[in-house]
């Protein structure tokens, strides 16, 4: 027995930026960015952390929030070729 997948996906469509699926749920899609890591004061990621509380906390009954992070590892390259740098700021491209 073949089944198409259609079938199967809960998903019936997308209208007017929101995803419709096939029970009647309405999913609504934001994106947030936040700062980079370790690069802003323990009051300020106290007041960011609040406010995202703030947010979550506004969402209608039987609503569902997920929270997706992602990690991204690249390569520093220095800038060792310029000539005013001081011993240290060439230094610190070189070791980095």
């Amino acid at each position: 027995m073949e089944k198409l997948l259609d079938d199967i996906y809960p998903i019936m469509g997308v209208e007017h930026d929101a995803i419709l699926s096939k029970q009647g749920d309405v999913t609504l899609v934001y994106e947030v960015e936040l700062p980079e890591i370790f690069t802003l004061s323990l009051s300020d990621y106290e007041s960011l952390h609040h406010a995202l509380i703030k947010a979550i906390k506004v969402l209608p009954k039987h609503s569902v929030f997920h929270k997706q992070d992602w990690f991204i590892q690249s390569k520093y390259h220095g800038d060792i070729e310029e000539k005013q740098q001081s011993f240290l700021s060439k230094s610190s491209d070189l070791f980095f």
